[in-house]
């Protein structure tokens, strides 16, 4: 049997160093499959990588990979679902932005989402195991947003998930408009929708970012 190639991209040697350990303990068991282990630590090493071989069977990715905000894991998942579409793809982060998360799934749908504070040695084994056998596994507080993305109402559209976002950072109304292409007044109108949906008496901001946040949506 041909060995799985697995591609690590991380910028913390020693998370590198656990994963690799990881994967050795799960090779060695009896019987375990072979990896061939390519790890990287900047986002440009990984992208060249992928866009030189597309033979990746499993990849391990930070979302985060230094200050520039264009290079993340996100962005290499990306890539590797246009060019390796058999490709398992794990990400391990710390953020903890659930509009993030939504991004994530929406867009990659991976077959794993550890957050990193949340996974000792053991566990994060026993979820690559998962993840390389065809199951999936995400760590506790992404289970509890997939749980309370089944409860938010239907016709809440991207669009308002992008405005909420843009609302918790502190965005004006110019910010909002030039974010989102949308006029002052469309933007009241998506205000007093969000407003209808979340059984709220007006599209005020504070009391439609702390709804949002309620149901999950933040």
């Amino acid at each position: 049997m041909e060995p799985k190639r697995v591609l690590i991209v991380e910028d913390e040697p020693l998370t590198c160093h656990a994963l690799k350990l990881a994967l050795d303990d799960i090779s060695q068991k009896d019987p375990g499959p072979e990896f061939e282990v390519a790890i990287y630590h900047t986002y440009g090493e990984a992208q060249d990588f992928i866009s030189s071989n597309n033979m990746v069977h499993l990849a391990l990715l930070d979302f985060t990979l230094g200050p520039d905000t264009s290079a993340t894991g996100f962005n290499l998942a990306k890539l590797l679902r246009a060019s390796a579409t058999n490709a398992k793809i794990i990400f391990l982060t710390s953020i903890s932005d659930r509009h993030q998360y939504y991004t994530i799934f929406r867009e990659i749908n991976p077959e794993g989402f550890i957050i990193k504070s949340e996974l000792d040695f053991k566990g994060i084994e026993g979820a690559l195991t998962r993840v390389i056998s065809g199951e999936t596994y995400f760590s506790p507080s992404i289970q509890d947003f997939l749980r309370k993305e089944m409860s938010i109402p239907k016709e809440v559209e991207d669009v308002d998930r992008q405005l909420l976002f843009l609302l918790s950072k502190g965005a004006g109304t110019r910010d909002l408009s030039e974010e989102l292409k949308m006029s002052p007044s469309g933007i009241e109108w998506r205000k007093r929708r969000l407003a209808r949906l979340f059984g709220l008496e007006s599209g005020q901001t504070l009391p439609l970012i702390e709804s949002a946040k309620t149901k999950g949506l933040l």
